[in-house]
């Protein structure tokens, strides 16, 4: 029986999702509708997954949701043309390029063309919004009062998404940050792993945290999602072994990606705010 608490974050999510849905009805009132645009581009499982979720609190939230999805092979010109039309589309709040794009895009260019307003993925180096996952796992450390000043935090993975900038940020908030990679030698992995009073993982490979690798009572932080393709179920980077060690865990699903995607809508509405209507917060 596994004794770690589970830091819930489609609970906490639900919470905030209120909250949201009553800002956007006040901001409706005044003619305002927050509207967020999601580019995909190919047939990722995991992007689908996110999309879907993304669709499904937009409609729990009230923010219309617009999906502008496109075939692996297409030209990059194409997308290039629709970001331009959503980013002078009034009615459009938010832009929001789902990653990864196939290895035939240029990543960086499609971010950059996104205007600065709309940028509610937080992708560009100025945007006005923080990137939606790492203040996700803020947010959900905060409302389960786990102190990070001094605190020793290993991160698995370095990507510009979630280590890097999640990293950065409870650095800022007092804690010890280390990464390292999951094809870093193993030696050097489990030294930084097992030191760590919060360890997450994002490295996107499916099951690589063991229980070996993980101090008891740590807390344990699961960016994965993957889709099992023999039973269907949605499991993460953490092994379910872990929780038996650790001292309070993420669930997946129900863990960081809902806060996640409430962060995401957050973003949706001040850009509403901030862009099409400049009115103060209520």
């Amino acid at each position: 029986m596994s004794k770690a608490k589970l830091l819930d974050g489609k609970k906490l999510a639900g919470k905030l999702e209120l909250e949201l849905k009553r800002q956007v009805m006040a901001l409706g009132a005044r003619g305002i509708k927050p509207t967020l645009a999601v580019i995909l581009i190919g047939d990722d499982p995991a992007s689908k997954i996110y999309v879907r979720a993304k669709n499904q609190a937009c409609l729990r939230t009230g923010i219309d949701f617009l999906l502008y999805k496109f075939a692996a092979d297409e030209r990059q010109e194409v997308v290039e043309e629709v970001i331009q039309y959503l980013n002078h589309d009034r009615e459009v709040t938010g832009i929001l390029l789902q990653l990864p794009v196939p290895e035939n895009f240029n990543r960086e260019e499609l971010i950059a063309l996104i205007a600065r307003e709309k940028d509610v993925d937080g992708l560009k180096k100025n945007s006005l919004y923080p990137m939606p996952t790492p203040r996700g796992i803020l947010t959900l450390l905060r409302s389960a009062k786990i102190e990070l000043k001094g605190k020793k935090v290993t991160i698995l993975g370095r990507g510009f998404l979630v280590g890097e900038p999640l990293g950065k940020l409870l650095r800022r908030w007092g804690a010890k940050v280390a990464w390292c990679e999951a094809d870093d030698p193993h030696a050097e992995v489990l030294a930084k792993t097992l030191e760590a009073d919060i360890l997450v993982s994002a490295t996107g490979k499916k099951g690589i945290v063991t229980k070996k690798m993980v101090k008891k009572g740590a807390v344990v932080i699961d960016c994965g999602s993957f889709r099992n393709p023999k039973t269907g179920k949605i499991e993460g980077e953490v092994r379910t072994e872990v929780a038996s060690k650790a001292g309070a865990i993420t669930p997946v699903p129900g863990g960081v990606g809902p806060m996640t995607v409430v962060s995401l809508l957050e973003n949706v509405v001040k850009a509403a705010r901030k862009y099409k209507t400049r009115v103060p917060e209520d």
